[in-house]
């Protein structure tokens, strides 16, 4: 669940910075496909 919650970190830091350019599209997809499950997860 950590390493998850890195992941989600990382990308909420690039995309909030506006270093959206260097997102790997396939990463951010998988990391967006499965916010409603780790969202749960952390309520």
């Amino acid at each position: 669940m950590a390493n998850l919650r890195e992941k989600h970190l990382a990308f909420r830091h690039f995309f909030v910075h506006t270093y959206s350019f260097l997102l790997d599209e396939r990463e951010s997809k998988l990391l967006v496909d499965d916010v409603s499950a780790t969202y749960r997860t952390f309520e």
